[in-house]
């Protein structure tokens, strides 16, 4: 893309400890690498990285710049304000008005990624951008409602206006390695011990406790290693301000002894499904921004870079103008 498209600066937004950002600068000596990342103790260790290369080895085209972009409608002018950081070493602006950007997101959480696709669409500079997605749960409603998602006009005049926390939460599973590792457990007749088991015993018993209590979403948190499932539950009450249902180990074991066991592997069905069918939540979230992207007249495509047994957000964005 650097060589195709003749893009001399790339921006890694979202950068990192650096590791694309390092790799581009290295292979495109010619080209000027900015990392833009807005948690300082990252940069740091991005920048300790670098210093262990040997002097000869060390990218020269690369810098960095420990900042937030404004997510709001003066995006464009922050995103400006951060491309004219001058490097003191050298002594000159990063880009200029005759530069060709291409805007790299590598995992940008939430709101971020719909926010360089934009960036991308609105930019005179900006002629490519690598997107890979993640972190859905992070798509608030606000950022929905300014035009987050849908970004495409097909999907507006679907009326897909909202995603709900269940959906944007599923499509940030990895269905490949939980199938895996069910099957596993499944085969070697091992009590299945994954989140979603613990999830389903925590959802029958508040279900059997107070309704109120039952009919809200939770976000359960992990299960922590060797953590008693009285703890996991009571956990996640205090988490949602339900603590005056905690309980105690001795009257969770007499409460679940009287729940009918087909109803607690009838929510575990339910979560095996919900998981198995999240890459729909993530294909609707990826389908609209690719649509978004034509729909202006831009090249653009899907390219599978990662293996999704290691990485299950391996689906990239490209788009070039």
């Amino acid at each position: 893309l650097v060589k195709d498209n003749a893009i001399t600066h790339v921006v890694d937004i979202g950068s990192g400890v650096g590791h694309a950002s390092r790799f581009i600068a290295k292979v495109n000596p010619k080209c000027s690498v900015l990392r833009i990342e807005c948690q300082s103790a990252l940069i740091e260790k991005a920048e300790t990285i670098d210093d262990k290369f040997e002097k000869e080895e060390k990218p020269s085209n690369i810098f960095s710049s420990v900042c937030r972009l404004e997510l709001n409608e003066s995006i464009a002018k922050s995103f400006t304000a951060i491309l004219q950081h001058t490097d003191l070493e050298h002594g000159t602006r990063f880009s200029d008005a005759n530069s060709r950007l291409l805007l790299l997101g590598l995992h940008p959480c939430g709101n971020l990624g719909s926010y360089m696709l934009r960036l991308f669409k609105d930019s005179g500079t900006c002629k490519g951008i690598v997107i890979v997605s993640c972190c859905y749960l992070f798509i608030d409603a606000e950022e929905e409602q300014q035009g987050g998602f849908p970004l495409s006009t097909y999907l507006q005049n679907q009326e897909v206006s909202k995603l709900s926390p269940q959906l944007k939460e599923q499509a940030c599973h990895n269905a490949e390695f939980y199938l895996t590792r069910l099957a596993a457990d499944l085969v070697s007749s091992q009590n299945v011990e994954l989140t979603q088991n613990w999830r389903s015993i925590a959802d029958v018993f508040l279900s059997v406790r107070d309704q109120q209590c039952s009919r809200q979403w939770f976000k359960f948190k992990k299960r922590a290693s060797g953590e008693r499932i009285v703890d996991f539950i009571n956990k996640n009450l205090t988490r949602y301000q339900f603590s005056e249902l905690s309980v105690e180990e001795e009257m969770l074991a007499l409460e679940l002894s009287e729940i009918d066991q087909w109803k607690t592997w009838a929510y575990y069905l339910v979560y095996i499904v919900k998981l198995c069918l999240g890459v729909v939540g993530e294909s609707l979230i990826l389908h609209d921004r690719l649509l978004s992207l034509i729909e202006n007249q831009h090249n653009a495509h899907f390219q599978v870079v990662f293996n999704p047994k290691e990485s299950s957000r391996n689906i990239a964005i490209i788009s070039t103008k």
